[in-house]
């Protein structure tokens, strides 16, 4: 008893040193793990169904042909990726906006951020437990994608970490804060699917969800045992009190501090509560054009994001015939090169005092760039080539985020987060709806037409960008005016 009371007092001691970036880093260890490992391991199962498909994932591909290659296989798990991620997506949507708002109304991340790899945590139990008994009970993948979700997934641990990160930084530092995040996820998607293509390739499927289930249980520990409590920004920056006074008349009513008599009342209406508080912020998204412009952008970034990582596999499969290592290399590559992006490219880009919409039109110049080429690719070296050419790609989101971070009040940053984690949800939707249904229906007329379209929606985002630039630069020139 006494060893345990020193180790708890010890705990709390070092819990000020503690950062979300370990938590998000096993996450996203575990989540992008999971992903490319579920898409190939539908894959393998229907390709053992049909005799006529050669497994090219043995120690060589020489088996392996793309002209004989049955269409019935990637139509197969194209639509099952589909069914998975309706699942969870379905599940998520409205959690997603209640959770986030709840984090809010509780003054508390921690909870919403140990939650998600809860259900991560059974997810990879059920997934192991299949593959142990019977790989034909298929059936039991949708109902641990959809406990995924109703524990909120990979958007509410997003919208979390993105919470937290807000709550403890200043207003000038939030981009490059938001941008380390993001460097992070990158980094740890490089590590995960650069040794998740080489475990596949040596111990099968089964192994790997071990260590995704190990990483989910540490997230949860951290979370609890050593995560500090995120203490809020006392003041909001200038930018944000115009936003607030330009939308008081909409928020009084949600940010009046409740009397002594009410207390009880609004602690037993929690929920009405809390939908009342989405209510006001949809009310202030009403009252700010830029939020909506951005949260279109964001819309339409994270629907392409989703219809390549729902593609990449198949297409990498059936027309380069690449084995799980293969894979797992280009995904590596191309998890790496985004967090040079983020890591180094984008903190110079702020300090040089580069606005916001210019670096996410670079990003995306670069990115639709990069997609047309893996539309031409048919060769692995040319399809090696495109993380590089489409690396400033990663720098695009981060920005977004915190473009709409700064112009959102400091008390309003939980809803604002779970607002885009309900998008993030919803395109889970569309975005496999669309492309896993567009993917085998164009691939017969050419199989890199799907990127060609996420494409070209890339370069419609860009006058959007231009549209809020101009306004920046516009509100610059008036303010400077104003105090000569």
């Amino acid at each position: 008893m006494v060893s345990m009371a020193l180790f708890i007092e010890r705990v709390q001691k070092r819990r000020q040193y503690c950062t979300v970036e370990p938590a998000l880093f096993l996450f996203m260890f575990a989540s992008f793990l999971s992903y490319p490992i579920y898409q190939e391991l539908l894959h393998h199962t229907f390709c053992k169904q049909d005799p006529n498909c050669p497994l090219p994932y043995n120690n060589t591909t020489s088996s392996c042909n793309v002209e004989t290659y049955p269409s019935t296989v990637r139509d197969r798990t194209s639509h099952w990726i589909l069914y998975t991620n309706l699942s969870m997506g379905l599940t998520s949507l409205l959690l997603s906006l209640l959770y986030g708002s709840l984090s809010d109304a509780l003054k508390e991340r921690r909870v919403f951020l140990a939650l998600p790899s809860v259900g991560g945590a059974i997810n990879s139990l059920i997934v192991i437990i299949v593959q142990c008994v019977s790989p034909d009970y298929m059936w039991a993948y949708l109902i641990g994608a959809g406990l995924c979700g109703l524990a909120g997934g990979f958007s509410v641990f997003n919208l979390s970490a993105y919470s937290y990160v807000s709550d403890i930084s200043p207003h000038n530092d939030r981009t490059w804060k938001i941008g380390w995040l993001e460097a992070t996820m990158y980094i740890s998607s490089f590590l995960s699917q650069l040794l998740g293509g080489i475990w596949i390739q040596f111990q099968g499927y089964t192994v790997p969800y071990f260590g995704i289930l190990a990483c989910h249980v540490t997230v949860v520990f951290y979370v609890i045992l050593f995560l500090p409590p995120a203490q809020r920004e006392k003041q909001p920056s200038k930018a944000v009190q115009e936003t607030v006074t330009e939308t008081k008349p909409l928020l009084n009513n949600a940010h009046d501090p409740p009397s002594d008599s009410s207390l009880q009342k609004r602690k037993s209406w929690l929920i009405l509560n809390v939908f009342s508080r989405i209510y006001h912020f949809f009310q202030l998204l009403r009252s700010s054009w830029r939020h909506v412009c951005l949260t279109l952008i964001f819309f339409i970034l994270e629907i392409n994001f989703l219809g390549i990582t729902d593609t990449v596999i198949l297409y990498s499969l059936s027309r380069l015939c690449w084995d799980s290592k293969t894979i797992g290399y280009f995904l590596a590559e191309k998890s790496g090169f985004n967090a040079i992006a983020a890591l180094l490219i984008l903190p110079v880009l702020v300090k040089m005092r580069v606005s916001d919409p210019m670096i996410a039109m670079i990003g995306l110049l670069f990115g639709s760039a990069a997609l047309i080429v893996m539309g031409f690719a048919t060769h692995s070296w040319i399809m090696f080539i495109v993380p590089v050419i489409g690396a400033m790609r990663g720098c695009v989101v981060p920005v977004v985020r915190s473009m709409l971070s700064k112009i959102t009040p400091s008390d309003q940053q939980g809803v604002m987060f779970s607002g885009l984690s309900v998008i993030e949800a919803s395109c889970i939707i569309v975005s496999s709806s669309l492309y896993n249904s567009l993917f085998p229906l164009t691939y017969s007329i050419y199989p890199g037409l799907c990127f060609f379209m996420i494409g070209v929606c890339s370069i419609l985002v860009i006058p959007l960008m231009l549209f809020l630039y101009f306004d920046a630069r516009i509100r610059m020139k008036d303010k400077t005016s104003n105090k000569s």
